[in-house]
Order: C-alpha cells, then sequence, then structure tokens
C-alpha cells in the first residue's frame, strides 16, 4: 500500500529528522483534530511505530522523498510468495511433475486460471491449455466458466 503526501517535508526538514521522531505539522488545527479524536497517540511517533511494526516480518517499508512529496509504501506482511518450479524443473520430472507445479501455484486458493499457469510455468498458452486438458480428462481438476471467465479447481 503506498501514501503519497504532496507538499514533501517542510523546509529545514530531512528525512532523518522525521526517522528519529521531530514532529514538524504542517497543518496545526488536523493534527490537533486527530488528537482528540485519538488518532494518533502522541506527535513525532508514527514513523519509529510503523518501521517498529515491521521489524520481525523481513519485510520493510520503503520512504521516499522529494521536494514536493513524501510517499512511504507499506508491503503487505501476510503475502507469502510460493514457491514455483521453472520450466526446466517441471521438464525434468515429465508430465507428473507438471502436473504437481499446477497443484501448487493454486495451493491455498483453491482456483487458478490458464494465464497464472502460463506465468509460473513458463510455457506457452497452447502448452497451458493441453496440460489442463489432461488433467481435466484424468480427473483432476475441474473447468468452471466460459472464455475469459474460465477457472479451473481441483475435484472432489
Amino acid at each position: 500500500m503506498e501514501f503519497v503526501s504532496i507538499g514533501g517535508l517542510l523546509p529545514g526538514i530531512q528525512l532523518e529528522d522525521v526517522m528519529i521522531g521531530l514532529s514538524v505539522c504542517r497543518n496545526e488545527n488536523l493534527a490537533d483534530v486527530f488528537y482528540r479524536l485519538q488518532l494518533i497517540e502522541a506527535y513525532g511517533t508514527g514513523m519509529r511505530k510503523i518501521v517498529g511494526a515491521y521489524e520481525k516480518t523481513g519485510k520493510t517499508p520503503t520512504i521516499e522523498t522529494t521536494a514536493n512529496a513524501f510517499k512511504i509504501t507499506l508491503p503487505n506482511v501476510n503475502y507469502v510468495q510460493p514457491y514455483l518450479y521453472t520450466a526446466s524443473e517441471t521438464a525434468a520430472e515429465g508430465e507428473n511433475g507438471e502436473k504437481q507445479q499446477v497443484m501448487m501455484i493454486m495451493e491455498g486458493r483453491g482456483w487458478f486460471t490458464r494465464n497464472e499457469v502460463e506465468e509460473a510455468m513458463g510455457i506457452s498458452a497452447s502448452s497451458a491449455t493441453r496440460l489442463l486438458r489432461k488433467m481435466i480428462e484424468d480427473g483432476v481438476v475441474l473447468r468452471e466458466g466460459k472464455a475469459k471467465s474460465t477457472r479451473y479447481r481441483l475435484k472432489g
């Protein structure tokens, strides 16, 4: 998720100042309203709390500043990149390896699309279609929908 604040940091303030807790309000009235609504606990604590919240996640927020803007990007700590076999790994395993890779693509979700199979395996649309057709014939997956809304899911 990205947050962008137009206007950049106030003159004389650098990113390092903000990171150690220096707080200079651009709009005192707005800050006061947020404080009274208990949307902020104390001035100058937000950046340290954000960085601290990511401390044990292995992910780090990125902060960019220019003279005209301030941007913070917060990574999704709940997203886990699944391991996907490369085309060469699956080629070595043959057809069973390809089927296994398709199963890994949909793991945790229960469904997938032909495009996802193409991208994950690095194969063409026709190869992905052939593989999925074979998996349907073998009773491994079911096809749902038509045309662009076609999805595949495990049978059973």
